[in-house]
């Protein structure tokens, strides 16, 4: 008899042991590479570093590692789909690290196809159905074969997407969540794809403006969707693109058609990032902005005429519209939940060298403008938030931001309308 009692408290431990194992292990979930402090090469530049979040990153071993290891959970939750009542925290980067296949045949065959939106890859997220913290980074550059669930993480309550999805992923994410119950929102240069000519027969004018349908870059819309209504919200980064060149003419001085365009677009996506901070100042405990060019100006655009003078008064795109739309929010107060406040490309850097010994004296006459205008607006952050608060402010970008609308190499639209 007391062999059997022993047996039996020998026979629960293990099963305790188990299931807290189980638990600990579903518990945060991280099959992600976006968050890796380790750059990696540019895919077309391979002299030059990208950070891990980049779409144009290269993709190695170490990525590859990561979807092997995602196609494994993704088998056990089908034999298990218990398993993912368990989760808390899910980090995923949904990236092809196997270029062999290109039709969707023989990706939704190949090792991480379902890393394209497919049925699958959807299935084993509807079992994290009491998850609170999603951080997602599309990086396939191709929209999904499948579409979405109406109904993706519903409990979240902390939510980070990055890289480049279709309108309708995105939607379905912010939709099924509870803006007022959200803390921590994260927009990571998210990008979207043109709409496909047949979803656009079918909306209105103004649906279609209203998150940029007609044509692919940041993705527009969502932060109007979801002003006013982030009752609760604690932290907010936004990281994007910006433009760092007057486009109105390409080479040889002919007109661009699109610049008008861009003008309007990046307009409106500033000041819906201004508008957006201005509902949240009164439970905002941490926000960041961060604004920079994609790696790809570098090569060639610093023989644009802007930067060539002799006047040096011309102002960057990315500087008017930061100064129009999100430096009167950020100045004005009050911060009454505020402890920390980053921002960094404030007053961009042009591709010139002031300091140089035959430095003329319009570029001496603009480094000093620059700088002192840089330390005013400074000052009027600083006098904004008050004490108590920690200022971080930087005139550049910490790192390039892939700018999808300037991309000429890809046709703006998912890989089922290419």
């Amino acid at each position: 008899m007391l062999w059997r009692d022993e047996a039996n408290r020998n026979w629960l431990a293990v099963r305790l042991m188990e299931c807290h194992s189980i638990h600990s292990l579903f518990h945060t979930l991280d099959l992600s590479f976006h968050n890796s402090e380790e750059w990696g090469t540019h895919r077309t530049y391979c002299n030059s570093k990208v950070p891990s979040d980049h779409i144009k990153l290269c993709l190695e071993d170490r990525e590859a590692s990561v979807t092997w290891r995602q196609r494994k959970l993704l088998e056990l939750l089908n034999d298990h789909l218990d398993l993912g009542r368990r989760g808390r925290v899910l980090r995923w980067t949904l990236a092809n690290t196997d270029d062999r296949y290109s039709d969707r045949d023989d990706i939704r065959n190949s090792r991480d196809g379902f890393n394209h939106g497919t049925y699958d890859l959807w299935g084993a997220f509807t079992c994290f159905t009491r998850i609170t913290t999603i951080d997602l980074a599309f990086m396939t550059a191709r929209g999904e074969f499948d579409p979405p669930p109406p109904s993706l993480f519903s409990t979240a309550t902390s939510v980070s997407l990055s890289g480049i999805a279709s309108i309708t992923v995105i939607s379905t994410i912010l939709n099924s969540i509870d803006p007022s119950k959200l803390r921590h929102l994260r927009f990571n240069n998210l990008q979207t794809f043109q709409d496909p000519p047949q979803n656009l027969g079918i909306l209105s004018d103004s649906e279609i403006a209203s998150h940029r349908r007609h044509r692919h870059g940041v993705a527009q819309g969502f932060l109007a969707d979801l002003t006013g209504r982030c009752t609760v919200l604690r932290s907010f980064h936004l990281l994007t693109t910006a433009e760092l060149v007057e486009g109105s003419t390409i080479w040889f001085m002919r007109r661009s058609r699109s610049w008008l365009d861009d003008v309007a677009d990046d307009n409106r996506w500033y000041a819906e990032i201004g508008a957006f901070i201005d509902s949240v100042k009164p439970t905002l405990r941490e926000l960041l902005f961060e604004h920079g060019p994609d790696i790809d100006y570098a090569p060639y655009r610093q023989c644009h005429p802007v930067f060539a003078g002799p006047s040096h008064d011309a102002r960057l795109p990315m500087d008017i519209y930061f100064d129009s739309h999100i430096l009167p929010v950020l100045v004005s107060r009050p911060w009454p939940s505020l402890r920390r406040m980053t921002v960094k490309g404030m007053g961009h850097w042009k591709p010139i060298d002031p300091w140089k010994e035959d430095a003329t004296p319009d570029e001496i006459r603009w480094l000093h403008k620059k700088t002192r205008e840089f330390r005013d607006k400074v000052v009027m952050l600083w006098d904004a938030v008050g004490e108590g608060c920690e200022v971080v402010v930087e005139d550049e970008a910490s790192r390039p931001f892939y700018r999808f609308q300037s991309d000429r190499t890809v046709s703006g639209r998912a890989h089922n309308d290419d």
